[in-house]
């Protein structure tokens, strides 16, 4: 909520007690959302060196495909920020095939106007 308010000045850690408290309740989904946040406050304000590791270091294999495709969205920013062309465009098409799969037409809208 944070974050769509921009309201950018709290703490990650906040972020990272509420993904684990999720986690300890057992939802996935929503504790998988949390560092995705987390990584999307890091392209908006941090060095794109600290996204690009913050998006390595996460483990999208047991991402649903709406999480997924805000993972391959951030690739995506990621890459068109560096020299990596073709990353870019292959990440898009990634998040263009998730986004189509989850079926969840915001989604989709927001990789077509990647």
């Amino acid at each position: 909520m944070a974050l769509a308010m921009r309201n950018l000045r709290d703490s990650p850690r906040t972020l990272a007690a509420a993904a684990a408290t999720l986690d300890a309740r057992a939802d996935r989904a929503n504790a998988q959302h949390a560092p995705l946040i987390d990584l999307r406050r890091m392209l908006l304000l941090g060095p794109i060196d600290a996204a690009a590791f913050a998006l390595a270091c996460l483990s999208t294999l047991a991402f649903p495909p709406p999480l997924l495709t805000v993972a391959e969205r951030a690739a995506a920013e990621i890459a068109m920020r560096t020299p990596d062309t073709a990353q870019a465009r292959a990440s898009l098409a990634r998040a263009r095939e998730v986004a189509e799969r989850a079926r969840v037409p915001v989604l989709i809208a927001k990789v077509a106007e990647a």
